[in-house]
C-alpha cells in the first residue's frame, strides 16, 4: 500500500480540477489523493465489500418476497432492505461515472448499450421464451409481457444506462457538476416519462455517487465529522 506520495512523483492514474470548483484531486487505481502532501488511501478492499453487500441485500430482499407471499410488505426485514438496496447500487454506478466523460458520446451509447441494455433484452426474451414454452407464469406481478412489462424487467439496468446518457450530455453541455445535477434532477421530476424504470427516483443517487468520488479527498479529511465522530 502507498501511504505518502510527493507531487514530483508520476504515478499512473488520472488527475484535474472538479468542474465548478478549486478542489482538485488525483484518482490512481484503487487510490484516492488529495492534493498538497497527497495522502493515499486503499479502496481496493472497500468497494468490493460494498458491492457484496448491496447484491446480498438485493437477493434477501427477493427471498422474503419469494418466501413469504403477500406477507412480505409488513415483514421488517423486507422494509429495511428497502429503504437502501437500489439507491446504493446508483451511488456505486455514480461514484465510477467520471470514466465515462472521456468517450464520445456514441462510444458512451455503444458501450453502455452492450454492458447495461442487452442483458435487460435478453432477461426479458428468456422470459418470454420460458413462459411460451411452459405455458406456466410463475411470477405474473414481474414477468408482465406488455410494455409496462418490458420496462420493469430488469429496469435497474435501463435506468442506469439513461443516467449515463443523461449526466454525459449536461456535464458536456453545461460545464458544471454541480449545475448540471441540480438542472437535470428538476427536470426529471416534471416530466412524467421519467417516471419509467424510477429514473427521476434514481439519478439524485447518481449524481451523490460522482460527487462522492470528485470530493474524496475533503470526504476524507472530514471523515469523522461526517460521521459525527
Amino acid at each position: 500500500m502507498i501511504n505518502y506520495i510527493t507531487q514530483s512523483e508520476t504515478i499512473y492514474g488520472e488527475q484535474g480540477r472538479v468542474p465548478g470548483s478549486s478542489l482538485h484531486y488525483f484518482s490512481c487505481l484503487g487510490y484516492t489523493i488529495s492534493s498538497g502532501r497527497w495522502n493515499c488511501r486503499n479502496y481496493i478492499h472497500d468497494k468490493p465489500l460494498l458491492k457484496f453487500f448491496a447484491i446480498s441485500s438485493v437477493l434477501l430482499g427477493h427471498s422474503v418476497e419469494q418466501t413469504t407471499g403477500n406477507d412480505f410488505w409488513d415483514n421488517p426485514i423486507w422494509e429495511f432492505i428497502y429503504t437502501y438496496h437500489m439507491p446504493l447500487f446508483m451511488l456505486l454506478c455514480g461514484y465510477f461515472f467520471g470514466s465515462s466523460l472521456k468517450l464520445s458520446f456514441l462510444e458512451l451509447i455503444k458501450k453502455k448499450f452492450v454492458q447495461l441494455v442487452i442483458p435487460s433484452l435478453s432477461a426479458f426474451a428468456l422470459m418470454v421464451v420460458f413462459v411460451t414454452v411452459t405455458n406456466y407464469n410463475p411470477c405474473p406481478e414481474l414477468m408482465d409481457f406488455s410494455w409496462f412489462g418490458f420496462m420493469n424487467a430488469v429496469w435497474f439496468l435501463k435506468c442506469v444506462f439513461f443516467c449515463y446518457l443523461i449526466g454525459w450530455l449536461f456535464i458536456k453541455v453545461l460545464g458544471n457538476v454541480w449545475l448540471s445535477a441540480i438542472i437535470s434532477i428538476l427536470l426529471v421530476h416534471l416530466f412524467d416519462i421519467f417516471n419509467t424504470d424510477n429514473i427521476n427516483f434514481m439519478l439524485p443517487m447518481f449524481w451523490l455517487g460522482y460527487l462522492c468520488h470528485l470530493y474524496q479527498p475533503w470526504i476524507d479529511r472530514y471523515r469523522k465529522v461526517l460521521l459525527g465522530g
